[in-house]
Parts: structure tokens; C-alpha cells; sequence
């Protein structure tokens, strides 16, 4: 992830990692205003408040 820096305040465009069931497997997009854009392959494509997803973000990455 040599492109990528790890920064602790979200910003549009930012890409958050998630841990789903003990592995970092998932990303979203930080859209802004407490939303993020992530995919689901039972639901497609969704908008949802970060809150959400909260516990499980191991961390927040910006493009250098």
C-alpha cells in the first residue's frame, strides 16, 4: 500500500478497511457527512452511515 497513507480525520474519497468475521476483507468509500459506499453482494451497491460500521474500521486511508 506504498500509494496509500493511513490518516486518522476522514475525507471525501477516503477508503476505510473493515474486518468482517476475524479477516480485513472489506472496503468502503467515505462519502462525507457520516456516509460511506460500499458493495454487498446480496444487496449490490449501498450508501449507509458509517456508525454502522464503526467497530469494525481498522483503519482510514488516503491516496498520497
Amino acid at each position: 500500500m506504498k500509494d496509500f497513507k493511513e490518516v486518522t480525520d476522514r475525507k471525501f474519497g477516503d477508503i476505510l478497511l473493515i474486518k468482517l468475521f476475524g479477516v480485513e476483507s472489506h472496503i468502503a468509500v467515505y462519502l462525507g457527512n457520516g456516509f460511506i459506499l460500499h458493495t454487498s453482494k446480496h444487496s449490490g451497491c449501498l450508501v449507509e452511515r458509517v456508525a454502522r460500521w464503526e467497530k469494525l474500521i481498522v483503519g482510514t486511508y488516503r491516496v498520497k
